[in-house]
């Protein structure tokens, strides 16, 4: 029997999340290489400890490269049992010893009712119990923030991740990474590893991944933030907006069924029947929203069945265009109609929108949004719904929206207590464009939302231009 012991500090409630998150972790993470676990709850000292037992395989280099790199993510450190100095073995023991709360040798499949008894004696909040399910997941991010892995490449077929600590070779597991507005929580495998010892300036210790199964979306998102350019600058990864711009290519005499959906300052997603082939150089000239018309030279740097991302060349008078576009795009902010009775529920999801850079506007049961929406419906972005509320509720409200109003084009996201697994389907056959319960965690709550919006939003300009005459007249 081979023994590690995770220690972490738990002095608030995500440090508890994290703690149990990993517990969570283990049977899928290490497999039948571990046989069971103690978990310790230690008030006094604010932490717990998770020893975490099994046979020999446990000493394999994959193994500990594995427990290394979750505990870490999970804000603990690891010790090999067998391996502490006497001294380390003394203080590891007298904190186990003091602990006011203890679950000894639990088999795996008992994993779960543990870590829901240490969220309830730490009094750890149902949002935040409810994200330990997630999976063995982590977040990346395209600037260095704390918390978060860094990514300092991004092409089409992966990413490298900057990280003093690396998973093993061939490991599977989820990345949420953040392109334009959306998240994109898209699997990755390891392929590469590069040790501390072998880092250098712009080469940083990390892992390179693949994408196990990119979907066109993350493609065309990649392409669009310029982000297949091989080097690390973090200047280089660019926003995308969700456009509709006419296109026309040298040869042609009118504008073809081609358009382009999606634009950034390094390239552009161009909806396509018949996209050209990678590599392939293509002279193009795009009609922008704002009427400004930019001739360029346009790669193709990956194609599938919806079209083919491009990079663009950028010369000074492109580049002044292009500037000018999504400057004029990024000056109105995103706005939402949060309508809710909760005052305490409409203010807490007003400052979740203001940190996603999302303005709100409110409203307290239906009526007053039907009245709003008729003043601001220009003006707004999306409709965030509660559905129990007096004088209207949610539901008749989607409807006179909806049909009454005959406003389609709107999204409109219900984020509701109500769990019952008939409501969903209702609320979207009359309309709605996707339902959010309300223990889901507040950050993916307004995520989700906006993720939402902004798919609505694509296809409602996809909608727009297939039914535009070919020539765009």
């Amino acid at each position: 029997m081979h023994a590690y012991s995770i220690v972490m500090d738990t002095r608030s409630h995500d440090e508890v999340g994290r703690a149990c998150w990993f517990i969570m972790l283990v049977p899928g993470l290490f497999g039948s290489a571990v046989q069971k676990c103690d978990v310790f709850l230690g008030r006094r000292n604010a932490f717990v400890a998770v020893t975490v037992k099994g046979d020999a395989d446990l000493t394999e280099p994959q193994c500990r490269a594995r427990l290394s790199f979750w505990a870490d993510r999970a804000g603990g450190w690891p010790a090999d049992l067998q391996t502490l100095s006497p001294s380390e073995r003394m203080a590891l023991a007298n904190k186990l010893k003091e602990v006011d709360w203890r679950a000894m040798e639990v088999p795996l499949k008992e994993l779960a009712s543990v870590v829901e008894k240490l969220g309830r004696l730490a009094a750890l909040p149902d949002a935040a119990r409810a994200d330990i399910l997630r999976g063995p997941r982590i977040s990346l991010g395209l600037k260095r923030a704390p918390g978060v892995l860094t990514v300092s490449n991004l092409r089409p077929e992966g990413l490298f991740v900057e990280s003093a600590v690396a998973p093993p070779v061939s490991d599977t597991f989820n990345v949420l990474l953040p392109l334009g507005n959306t998240f994109h929580d898209v699997a990755v495998r390891v392929v590469n590893v590069r040790r501390q010892a072998n880092a250098s300036e712009g080469k940083p210790a990390g892992f390179g991944c693949v994408f196990a199964s990119p979907t066109p979306q993350l493609l065309e998102a990649l392409a669009c933030h310029g982000a297949t350019e091989p080097e690390h600058v973090a200047g280089r990864q660019h926003p995308r907006y969700a456009v509709t711009a006419r296109i026309r290519y040298s040869d042609e005499e009118t504008y073809s069924s081609d358009y382009v959906s999606n634009l950034s300052f390094g390239g552009a997603f161009v909806q396509s029947r018949h996209p050209a082939a990678v590599d392939e150089q293509i002279p193009l000239e795009i009609e922008l929203p704002s009427g400004a018309l930019v001739k360029t030279v346009a790669t193709v740097v990956f194609s599938n069945g919806q079209g083919m991302g491009v990079q663009l060349r950028r010369d000074p008078e492109t580049e002044r265009l292009l500037a000018a576009e999504l400057t004029r795009i990024q000056c109105r902010p995103r706005r939402v109609l949060v309508v809710d009775d909760s005052a305490d529920w409409r203010r807490i999801l007003q400052l979740q929108f203001k940190k996603d850079g999302v303005e709100t506007v409110t409203a307290d049961d239906g009526q007053a949004a039907l009245d709003l929406l008729t003043e601001e419906l220009l003006g707004l972005d999306m409709v965030v719904l509660d559905l129990d509320m007096p004088v209207m509720n949610g539901l008749e409200l989607l409807r006179r929206v909806r049909r009454a109003g005959g406003e389609t084009e709107l999204p409109i996201v219900i984020v509701t207590a109500n769990e019952d697994p008939v409501v969903p389907t209702l609320l979207v056959q009359n309309g709605a464009d996707g339902v959010i319960l309300k223990t889901t965690p507040l950050p993916l709550i307004t995520r989700s939302a906006i993720d939402l919006a902004t798919r609505k939003r694509q296809q409602v300009s996809v909608d727009r231009v297939a039914q535009a005459p070919a020539s765009w007249g």
